[in-house]
């Protein structure tokens, strides 16, 4: 992995897996969390999720057009996990 990605883009991918893992096990390690009384705690996960990947997308926006260093890598991951993301939940492609 390291091969292809620098430090920066492992970090990101790192940190998409560990949320996304964790949202999907808290809404499975507790049952019935979604119930009458509203969404569970997975849902508040996962919106808590956006915007912190949106925060973080701005500030590795902001260091590729300010710095030398390259962050259109972790750009594109930054594009690529939320466009699967909604094609996953809004259209069911994947399921």
């Amino acid at each position: 992995m390291t091969k292809y990605f620098s430090k920066k883009e492992t970090l990101l991918l790192l940190y998409y897996t560990f949320a996304f893992t964790m949202v999907y096990f808290i809404g499975d390690i507790i049952p019935g969390s979604s119930s009458v009384h509203g969404p569970g705690l997975d849902f508040f996960l996962f919106v808590l999720l956006i915007p912190i990947s949106v925060l973080y997308f701005i500030i590795q926006a902001y260091k590729y057009f300010n710095t030398d260093e390259s962050y259109l890598k972790c750009l594109w991951i930054h594009i690529f996990i939320w466009v699967i993301t909604v094609l996953y939940l809004r259209f069911d492609v994947f399921g």
